[in-house]
Order: structure tokens, then sequence, then C-alpha cells
């Protein structure tokens, strides 16, 4: 069996795919894009770097951009991925999982559980996560994936899509 999707305890996830990062795969050389030229292993990392700071751009201003530099970066409270932003109220972090990369809007890890900013954080996660993701959706498209259950994802819809679609127009009056 697969390894599953990624799930965040105590958050939300949405995954970017490799091919919207390192652009597309040829399974003939074995490589992406992005490694075109013949001993360019930097390239992913590179790739990689742009991704973050592609994904801190995004952030409302009321986030700290955390510094991701190797040997600085801080594991997010899952200990799968790297802490990118943090408010008083979430985290966002970045795992790289199987063919993805999951971008995840989690409880901040110093928040005890009971107190009023806890109840604040989790009545205000989905608000929070919705704002972020429908700005990724705008760059990645169908590219960014939300979890349908544990093994399939599907394309990503902005709430104010979901709305759209549940409306129905003949009862418009």
């Amino acid at each position: 069996m697969g390894v599953g999707n990624y799930s965040l305890s105590e958050g939300n996830a949405v995954y970017i795919d490799y091919d919207a990062v390192y652009g597309d795969f040829d399974s003939d050389e074995g490589k992406y894009s992005c490694e075109e030229f013949e001993g360019d292993h930097d390239a992913r990392n590179w790739a990689y770097e742009d991704l973050l700071g592609d994904l801190k751009g995004m952030m409302l201003s009321s986030y700290d951009k955390c510094d991701t530099s190797q040997g600085n970066a801080r594991s997010n409270s899952d200990g799968d991925g790297v802490v990118i932003g943090e408010s008083r109220l979430f985290e966002i972090s970045v795992v790289e999982w199987e063919g993805y990369f999951a971008v995840c809007i989690g409880i901040h890890p110093d928040l005890e559980e009971g107190t009023r900013e806890h109840t604040l954080a989790e009545n205000s996660l989905g608000k929070t996560t919705d704002a972020y993701f429908t700005n990724l959706s705008k760059v990645y498209g169908d590219n960014l994936r939300e979890r349908s259950c544990a093994w399939t994802s599907h394309v990503y819809e902005p709430p104010v899509a979901k709305r759209k679609e549940v409306e129905d127009p003949s009862r418009s009056m």
C-alpha cells in the first residue's frame, strides 16, 4: 500500500505537486526540467528555496517569517516539516512528502489547550486556512490539491467556488 496523504494534527494542509516546483519530470532521463544542465545538482535545492520564498511572500503581514536556511530551520509541531512563518495563534510549515509538498497551517504549539487563545485558534483555523490557501490557488491552480480521504486528493477549490456550487440560481427572486 502507499504512504497516504500527509495530514497535520491540529491543522489543515494543501499539496503542491513537485511538477509545479521542479518542472516537468522526464522519465527517460530520470530528472525534472529544473535539472536540465548536467551536473547541476543544486537546481532542486534552489527551486525548493524559491518555493519557500514564494510561500513566505504570500503570508499575511501578521505572520513573522522564519529563517529556513540550513542549520537554522525549526521543525513543525509534528516534527515532519520546516516552519516558514508564525503568528500568535498559528504556524505555517512545509513538509516534503511523496511527490508533493504539503503546506500546513496548524495551531501554534505554544498555546495551551483550554486557554482562550487556543479556543480562538481552533475556531478561526478554517477561515485562516481558507484565506491563505485561496491565495496559493491563484498561483498554483490545478497543482494545488487538498485531501479527499487518507489516500486520495482533489484540486483545491476556494470557499467562494464551493459556495457557488451549493447556491441554486432558480431560487433567487
